[in-house]
This record gives C-alpha cells, sequence and structure tokens, in this order.
C-alpha cells in the first residue's frame, strides 16, 4: 500500500514537584528496553506489539518525567545519541554529549552521506485495529545553535512500512505538517521558527529543565494502514561526523496509538417515553420530573458521546405550532437530563410528521404524544 503521511502504565516512581526533568535510564532487570516500549509507549488500538529489537547502549534510551509541562510532553520515552540522563536539565553547557564509543554504524532507512556514531537503532512488530496510527514526539538538540548552516546534523527518522510485501522504500514520517524533514537545518531561529523553541538562553521557558539548546514543538507522526496487518515501526537516531553533541528525541507516554481516520456512525440506542403535559403547554410537572430523575441515575452510568431527544405530536391542531409545541417538550426533557451526563444533549422537534400509531383515535394519538431518546455511545478507541 502507498505510504502515505497523515500528518508528518505510570512510571517507575510517582510524580513528585520538582523543577528539573527526571531520567531513568534502562537496564537489563528491572526496567529491559522491551517492557519500555510495551508499557510506555503502546497505547489503545494497538491489538499485538511485538518482536522488539534494539541497537545501541541501554544508557541512551529511558523514561522522563517533567511534569511542569515546560517542553509540551510531560512523561514518556527519551531515546539519544549520547546519555539519555543528559537530557535532564538545568542547560549548564552548550556543548552536552558523550561519546559512547565503539557503536559505529549505518542504517539502510536514515540515508546520508555522513558517518554514523551514537544512537539508537529501534524495531518492533505491531497490529493496528484501525486505519491509522500516530505517535507524539519532540526532537532536540545541543547541536543549536552552533551547527545551523551546517553540512551535517544529527539526524532521526521514524519509519512504518508493512511486515511482508513492502512495496518500496518507506518514507520518513519524522517531518513537519508540510512534509519537509526535521533537523537542526530545518528546524530552528531562522528556519521554521513557529515549530521551534530555543534554550540556550537562560530566560528559555526549559532552561532549567532540559539541557538541550533548542527542540521542536511537540509533533506528530502517523500514516494510514491497514486494520489487522502486520507492520513495522523502525526508529533511528544517530550522530553524524561527529560523536560528542547530543541530540534526542522524546516520546509522549502512550502515544503510540490506533485510530480511525473515517469512525463508523456508531448506531444510536433509541428509547420511548412518555411524559404527561399540559393541554398546550411544555412545561414538566413535579411527578415527571421525579420520573426523569430515575431516568438519570441510569444515564449517569453510561460512557455516552451525546444524547438527542425528539419532541412529537399527535396530529390534532395546526402544524407549525405543534412543531414548535413538540420542540419546547423536547427542549424541557433535555434541559433536565443535561446534568446527569458529561455528554452533550441535543434536542429537536418533529411535531406530528413521524407518528408511530394511526391519529383516528384516541389510544393512537396517545401513542404519537411522545419523546424519544437516541443514546449514542462513545466508540472504544475514544474512550
Amino acid at each position: 500500500m502507498p505510504f502515505k503521511r497523515i500528518i508528518c502504565g505510570v512510571l517507575l516512581a510517582p510524580l513528585v514537584s520538582f523543577a528539573q526533568m527526571r531520567v531513568t535510564e534502562a537496564d537489563g532487570d528491572t526496567l529491559p528496553v522491551a517492557r519500555i516500549i510495551k508499557q510506555y509507549f503502546a497505547g489503545k488500538g494497538i491489538a499485538k506489539l511485538q518482536n522488539i529489537v534494539y541497537r545501541g547502549d541501554t544508557q541512551s534510551i529511558g523514561l522522563f518525567q517533567e511534569p511542569t509541562g515546560s517542553v509540551g510532553i510531560t512523561d514518556g520515552i527519551v531515546l539519544s545519541t549520547g546519555l539519555a540522563v543528559h537530557a535532564a536539565g538545568p542547560n549548564s553547557r552548550t556543548n552536552a554529549g558523550a561519546n559512547l564509543e565503539g557503536f559505529f554504524f549505518r542504517d539502510e532507512y536514515l540515508i546520508t552521506r555522513g558517518n554514523m556514531c551514537d544512537g539508537v537503532v529501534l524495531s518492533f512488530e505491531f497490529v493496528p485495529q484501525y486505519d491509522s496510527v500516530v505517535f507524539d514526539y519532540v526532537f532536540g538538540s545541543e547541536e543549536y545553535p552552533e551547527f545551523v548552516g551546517k553540512e551535517f546534523n544529527d539526524m532521526f527518522g521514524f519509519y512504518i512500512f508493512p511486515k511482508v510485501n513492502a512495496s518500496r522504500m518507506p518514507t520518513n514520517l519524522g517531518c513537519l505538517p508540510d512534509k519537509s524533514g526535521i533537523n537542526v537545518n530545518n528546524v530552528n531561529h531562522k528556519s521554521n521558527s513557529r515549530w521551534f523553541v530555543r534554550n540556550d538562553v537562560h530566560t528559555a521557558q526549559a532552561y532549567d529543565i532540559l539541557e538541550w539548546d533548542g527542540y521542536t514543538k511537540p509533533l506528530s507522526a502517523g500514516m494510514r494502514v491497514v486494520p489487522y496487518k502486520t507492520y513495522v515501526l523502525h526508529m533511528v537516531v544517530a550522530d553524524l561526523t561527529d560523536c560528542e553533541y547530543d541530540s534526542g528525541v522524546l516520546l509522549r507516554q502512550r502515544s503510540f496509538r490506533s485510530i480511525p481516520t473515517k469512525p463508523k456512525r456508531v448506531k444510536p440506542v433509541l428509547k420511548r417515553y412518555y411524559f404527561n403535559f399540559g393541554t398546550n403547554d411544555a412545561k414538566l410537572n413535579e411527578q415527571e420530573n421525579k420520573r426523569i430523575k430515575n431516568l438519570c441515575d441510569s444515564i449517569g452510568k453510561l460512557n455516552l458521546d451525546s444524547v438527542v431527544v425528539i419532541g412529537h405530536t399527535d396530529s390534532t391542531g395546526n402544524e407549525v405550532r405543534n412543531r414548535e409545541l413538540s420542540n419546547l417538550r423536547a427542549q424541557a426533557v433535555a434541559m433536565a437530563l443535561q446534568p446527569c451526563t458529561t455528554a452533550p444533549v441535543k434536542h429537536r422537534g418533529a411535531g406530528s410528521s413521524n407518528p408511530i400509531a394511526p391519529n383516528q383515535k384516541e389510544k393512537g394519538k396517545a401513542a404519537n404524544r411522545r419523546v424519544e431518546l437516541l443514546f449514542y455511545r462513545k466508540p472504544a478507541w475514544a474512550d
């Protein structure tokens, strides 16, 4: 299928009040890479996640917490070209980095003329439940601003492709909404600055939080997929040419999710109720208010997306007045029901246009003088 872009648990310790980012690096025992991905990255709509493969130093991946919200993502996973803990502020150096040595590589998807060293290659298979997948991230680097305009910048890539029968080289989904690539040269204080946040001055909002000298605003990467087909997500973050200045990616916790781009219309549940109104009146009396209160107890237990109240009348009288009266009665019921649920309660009047019994006899007219409630439940992916 074509690689069309849509848009280019609890952590180990409880959240506490601190001014800096807190990073916990991966290890082989209490926090292995597989646990990080399964528990802290996979979100709703992912039916299966398996065959996790990681290349790189385990010190280059970890969990972070940043409860102040200064960076735009409060918790999740950090992938770094150096030590993951070096992402945490304050921004004490302009050239923070770690040469981890011995990890020189080439990745088949991250095409560049530069030599790669220090980095993370992470891939796994997944099965989406719906027709698209998406996740949220922030890219940051110590190469800001010194390496803006230089020939080589640290790079990263996100690639999603079918496990079998991939038709061509996948597109890098680590991009801006206009599909241009994200790197130090393309996103900075001069180019695409609306997506960039400077962090190299002490007045910057994340100066005490984050070590990186610059970073992007939160972005989303994703693409259309075929539900219940097996795909691979391949991520790369790499130093180019030099192995010193660190760059990295923050992945929002549990943001890797599958959602429908065109959700199927949820069929509502129809319930009919008969409320007694006075002749030519739309006011609920005390007895009817008690009935609605009992109804509230049931509605409050439902996970609803919306409720629609439709008022009906019999055919007696002028149709213009019937439609007006039915709308007023529906409005009265809707106003009484709204405190029962957080879902919006809408209303409309149908007059005598949709009878369910003949209007020739009083019994049929009584059946037609009704209020219908349509209950729209929330789809599972919206929970």
